[in-house]
């Protein structure tokens, strides 16, 4: 599902429909109109198999229950009590043996500092935020651009990539530290001359089976 007539999302889902049907050889791809929530609810009823979304709330049980943590909160509040007007987020999914952690990275720059955030959601809606170890940097306002999560250094065991607004990377391998606690810093890249910090970044990531 994707969007209302006229949105982006319509063009995005029929590119889509393209890549994939030329990707796996025999599946069809049918591009539906659709809308955030009613996205999600047509994924979380089984109608669907993707729907296009945008969330900075995170929702147990139906769509429609409260939600139960607001990511674009620094920290990340269960009270509902900031003001999501003046802050976004950079986020990823972490599996893990007792479940999925959230990871969250609020983002408003120049007023966020380098922060990226570990949630728990458990059954009983019992949240539990932790903020992880980035490593230092002098520069207060290098917030994070992007979090990705991939196995990097072939133990089949998830790793976690924070790049921030001077594409640096954090990285904490499992091989390291199998809880994700120990993150080293890397500067494989530097922006050109005029464009630090960035303020806008794409990060895909791709790879064959290990």
């Amino acid at each position: 599902m994707t969007g209302p007539q006229g949105g982006v999302w319509v063009p995005l889902g029929g590119q889509l429909k393209a890549i994939w049907e030329r990707a796996l050889p025999g599946v069809t791809v049918q591009p539906l109109p659709g809308a955030g929530v009613a996205n999600a609810r047509g994924v979380d009823e089984r109608r669907v198999e993707v729907g296009f979304g945008n969330s900075i709330r995170v929702h147990t049980g139906a769509i429609t229950a409260a939600p139960f943590v607001d990511l674009d909160c620094d920290p990340p509040s269960t009270n509902h009590a900031c003001d999501p007007t003046n802050t976004l987020y950079n986020g990823a999914i972490l599996p893990t043996p007792s479940g999925a952690r959230i990871l969250a990275a609020p983002y408003d720059y120049p007023t966020q500092s380098r922060k990226l955030y570990a949630i728990d959601v458990k059954p009983d809606h019992t949240v539990t935020t932790e903020l992880l170890p980035l490593t230092p940097d002098p520069c207060t306002t290098c917030t994070i651009l992007a979090v990705i999560v991939r196995d990097l250094d072939g133990d089949h065991q998830p790793d976690i990539v924070a790049i921030d607004t001077n594409l640096s990377l954090d990285v904490a391998f499992s091989t390291v530290d199998p809880t994700l606690h120990v993150f080293q810093r890397f500067t494989p890249m530097t922006p050109l001359a005029g464009d630090t910090p960035m303020n806008n970044l794409r990060a895909s990531v791709s790879g064959a089976p290990r």
